[in-house]
């Protein structure tokens, strides 16, 4: 199933607190997350699975997905 950010939006316009988009959003995604749903937040999948089953947080990930978040919060 693709992700429906406009869904997002929808709820964001519509609970009227504080909404934190996640699932799925990485550097490559939450700016267009960011724009099209304008949420309060957003949470990452910014860890690599391993062979063995366990996960990693990736560093680099981190920072590519925080550069990305902020420049879209900069337009």
């Amino acid at each position: 199933m693709t992700r429906s950010w406009e869904l997002d939006r929808r709820i964001v316009e519509c609970v009227g607190m504080p909404v934190i988009v996640a699932g799925g959003l990485g550097p490559e995604n939450v700016r267009a997350a960011i724009a099209a749903s304008d949420p309060a937040g957003v949470d990452s999948k910014t860890r690599t699975d391993k062979s063995d089953g366990s996960h990693a947080k990736d560093l680099d990930r981190v920072r590519a997905f925080v550069r990305a978040a902020r420049s879209a919060r900069l337009g």
